[in-house]
């Protein structure tokens, strides 16, 4: 409908200007007709003046209509143009966003990298760690062993010394190093060896931690031990069924070590 209307609108002021002559030309043709039928002059006057309004409210309707045409073309048009830029703009805040997240996906991979990579240096110091513990347990083990001859001799040593009546002067040297290792120190009481340690508790490395063995007829037998552990008598038993005596030691001041812990 509205284009219909439109196409029978003229579509410029040359189309107006032409139309208006074509209404003269049409009502000129008229006037002769009219002047013969009435007195010259007044009539076709009439005409004419009619004619004019005619044609000047027709010239005036057609420049209006022109120009509301126009008005509403823009208005389309300014329509247009401001959804076009709304749309540019969501396509530009749609780009930055994408662009940010690429960004921010980025820096995470990055992050993401250096946890792996601390990852990977943490498990490695980790088997680091296990392996240099193990390596001191089995010197601590190997150097305990080391020590079992020196530990019986001596102590077959302080057994025999009422009888000898010799001096033990060799079995401090003897132990010096172990005694700065483990805190250890051996000593005779009432025929039997009373062996300490210290520097177990952490928070109380002063504390002593002390058992005590007897010998008869080469069988360890076991007398004393304070604070009290469930391993000591099992481990004595073991002692006498060819437990090397380093060891023992070893597995006394372990013992010793949870009794702290636990207390």
């Amino acid at each position: 409908m509205q284009r219909t209307m439109d196409a029978d609108l003229p579509s410029s002021l040359d189309d107006i200007r032409t139309n208006a002559e074509d209404l003269v030309s049409t009502f000129g043709d008229y006037c002769p007709l009219v002047s013969r039928a009435t007195t010259p002059g007044d009539l076709c006057l009439s005409q004419s003046l009619r004619l004019k309004d005619s044609v000047i409210a027709t010239i005036r309707n057609s420049i209006e209509a022109l120009h509301e045409k126009r008005r509403a073309s823009l208005e389309s048009i300014n329509e247009r143009k401001s959804s076009l830029n709304r749309d540019i703009s969501i396509v530009k805040d749609d780009t930055e966003a994408i662009q940010e997240a690429i960004e921010a996906h980025a820096i995470v991979a990055n992050e993401l990298g250096h946890e792996l990579e601390l990852d990977k240096e943490i498990e490695r110091l980790q088997k680091e760690i296990s392996r240099v513990r193990s390596n001191v347990n089995v010197l601590d083990v190997q150097y305990l062993k080391l020590l079992q001859g020196n530990l019986k001799s001596a102590f077959t040593s302080v057994v025999d010394r009422d009888t000898t009546g010799q001096p033990i002067d060799r079995f401090g040297s003897k132990l010096s190093c172990i005694e700065k290792l483990l805190g250890l120190s051996v000593c005779r009481k009432d025929g039997s060896i009373q062996i300490s340690f210290n520097k177990i508790s952490p928070l109380e490395p002063e504390k002593v931690f002390t058992f005590t063995i007897g010998l008869v007829n080469d069988m360890y037998i076991p007398i004393t031990c304070t604070p009290p552990v469930k391993q000591f008598e099992l481990l004595i038993q073991e002692l006498n069924k060819g437990l090397e005596f380093g060891l023992f030691l070893y597995f006394m001041r372990r013992a010793f070590t949870k009794a702290a812990q636990i207390s």
